[in-house]
C-alpha cells in the first residue's frame, strides 16, 4: 500500500518544475560570481579591478529571461501549493516559508555580514563585525544605514505577490473561473497564439518605466519591475491551473524557440547598434526598442524553457530530493558566500577567470 501512494505520487508531481527551479537558482549563483567581474558600469558590494565587458553583454541576456521565468515558476508553485491547502494554511505556509527567512536573513548574519564587508571596502566602517552589527538595529536603509534584504529582494517580493493574488487565484477557482480558463486554453490553441500573451506585460512596461526607470529591488520605487515580476508570477499560476495550455507549450515549443531567437537578435541590435546604424523609425510617447525586445525576449523564453522542460525534464532521480530540499538554503546562503570570498580573492589580486573559477 505505501508503495502504490508512492508511486501514485511520483505520477503526480511535475519533476520538470522541480529541475528547471534548481537549474535557474543555481544560475543565480553564477550570475552574482560574475557580478564582481562584469564591465560596463554596474557597481556590485564587491567589484574586481578587472572586469570583462564580454561577460557584462552575456550577463545583459541572462537577467532579462532568468528572473520573469523563475517568477513564471513561482507561480506555477503555488498553484499546486494552494491546490491542496485552504486559503489560511496556505498564508501560514507562505509566512513560514518566505516571510520568516526574509526577517531572518535581514536581522541575523547573512545580509549584514554584506553589508559589513562592502562598507569595510569603501571605507565606511572599522573595527570588526561584531563592532557593526548593533547598527542594524538602528533601523536605517541601506546604503546610508545597515537595514537591507539585498538578495532576498526575490523572496520578499514572492510573499507580496502571494498575498496579492490570493483572491484572484481563488476566483479562478470557482466555476466560472474555471470556465473563463478554459476559453483561454481555446484561445491559446491557434498556432503561436502563446506569443501574445506579451502584450500585457509590455502595456504594463510602456506605462510604468518612464516612472520608475530603474530596477532597484527595493520596492518602494521599483514598481515597474514589481508589477513586470507579478505578472509572469499570475501567468504561471493560470497556465498550471489547465493541462490544456501544457500540450500547447509542448506542442508549439519549436515556434517559441524561434521567437526567442529572434526577438533576443532584436533585443542585441537595439543593445550593440549605436543610434546613427539605427534602421527602425523613433516611437512615439518615448517608447523605447529596448523596452519592446526586453519583454520580448522575456515572455518567449518562458514559452520556449517551458515547453522543452515539460517535453525532455519531466522525470524522476534520485538526486532530485535532496537537490530540491537543499535549493531554497543554498539561495539564501549562496550570496554572502561570494562576497565574503570574493573579498579576500580580489585583495589577493587573482587573475579574472582564475577567480571567478575559485568562487565556484
Amino acid at each position: 500500500m505505501q508503495k502504490n501512494k508512492q508511486t501514485s505520487a511520483q505520477k503526480e508531481r511535475r519533476y520538470d518544475i522541480d529541475w528547471l527551479r534548481i537549474l535557474l537558482i543555481f544560475s543565480v549563483l553564477l550570475f552574482h560570481v560574475g557580478m564582481v567581474y562584469r564591465g560596463g558600469n554596474e557597481n556590485w558590494h564587491i567589484k574586481s579591478p578587472q572586469t570583462s565587458e564580454w561577460l557584462h553583454h552575456l550577463m545583459v541576456q541572462l537577467h532579462i529571461w532568468r528572473m520573469p521565468l523563475l517568477f513564471f515558476i513561482s507561480g506555477v508553485g503555488t498553484y499546486f501549493a494552494l491546490g491542496i491547502k485552504n486559503s489560511r494554511k496556505y498564508l501560514a505556509e507562505r509566512t513560514k516559508r518566505l516571510f520568516i527567512p526574509l526577517l531572518a536573513g535581514m536581522f541575523g548574519i547573512i545580509v549584514p555580514i554584506q553589508i559589513y564587508i562592502e562598507y569595510l571596502v569603501k571605507g565606511k566602517v572599522q573595527g570588526s563585525f561584531w563592532d557593526f552589527y548593533p547598527t542594524v538595529f538602528e533601523l536605517v536603509p541601506y546604503p546610508q544605514g545597515s537595514l537591507s534584504w539585498h538578495h532576498l529582494w526575490f523572496i520578499l517580493y514572492l510573499f507580496i505577490y502571494s498575498l496579492l493574488a490570493l483572491p484572484l487565484f481563488l476566483q479562478l477557482r470557482t466555476t466560472r473561473g474555471k470556465a473563463f480558463i478554459k476559453r483561454l486554453t481555446r484561445i491559446a490553441s491557434g498556432k503561436g497564439a502563446l506569443l501574445l500573451g506579451v502584450l500585457p506585460i509590455l502595456l504594463v512596461k510602456v506605462l510604468l518605466k518612464p516612472h520608475f526607470p530603474k530596477e532597484t529591488h527595493a520596492l518602494y520605487n521599483d514598481w515597474e519591475y514589481f508589477t513586470f515580476g507579478w505578472m509572469f508570477f499570475i501567468a504561471g499560476y493560470m497556465i498550471a491551473s489547465h493541462q490544456r495550455f501544457w500540450d500547447i507549450l509542448k506542442e508549439q515549443r519549436r515556434i517559441f524557440l524561434i521567437a526567442w531567437v529572434l526577438a533576443s537578435a532584436f533585443l542585441y541590435y537595439n543593445y550593440l547598434a549605436t543610434p546613427k546604424t539605427w534602421i527602425f523609425p523613433k516611437l512615439p510617447f518615448d517608447i523605447r526598442y529596448w523596452w519592446i525586445s526586453q519583454t520580448m525576449v522575456a515572455w518567449f523564453s518562458m514559452l520556449a524553457v517551458m515547453g522543452y522542460g515539460y517535453r525532455y525534464l519531466n522525470i524522476w532521480h534520485r538526486w532530485l530530493e535532496p537537490l530540491n530540499q537543499g535549493i531554497y538554503p543554498f539561495y539564501i546562503l549562496h550570496q554572502p558566500v561570494i562576497i565574503g570570498i570574493g573579498f579576500f580573492s580580489v585583495h589577493w589580486g587573482l587573475a579574472l577567470w582564475y577567480l571567478w573559477l575559485f568562487l565556484q
